[in-house]
């Protein structure tokens, strides 16, 4: 009896299992979302509160092309939040 049981049950649903998978992966998208939401309103308020007293300086370089300039960049960025202080751009020359 039992096993007739789980022939129809396989029969009736036979794509259960992907069903309930999908159903896994919506609620943690849900949930996904509102950590995001979440870490997002906290990361704004973070840049708000710090004072950016401990900063570091960094470099970047954009190369240039035939009709491009390069650049080379120097950021002040604080240390606790990751919000750039100040940035500064140098057009260089053609490559």
């Amino acid at each position: 009896m039992l096993n007739s049981n789980l022939k129809t049950m396989k029969k009736q649903l036979p794509n259960q299992e992907a069903i309930n998978l999908k159903k896994e992966i919506e609620k943690i998208r849900i949930k996904a979302d509102i950590l995001y939401g979440k870490t997002y309103e906290m990361s704004n308020r973070l840049e708000e509160i710090c004072l950016h007293d401990d900063t570091e300086l960094k470099h970047e370089y954009e190369r240039g092309g035939y009709l491009e300039r390069a650049v080379y960049i120097n950021k002040v960025v604080c240390k606790v939040c990751g919000k750039v202080i100040n940035e500064e751009r140098i057009i260089g020359s053609f490559e």
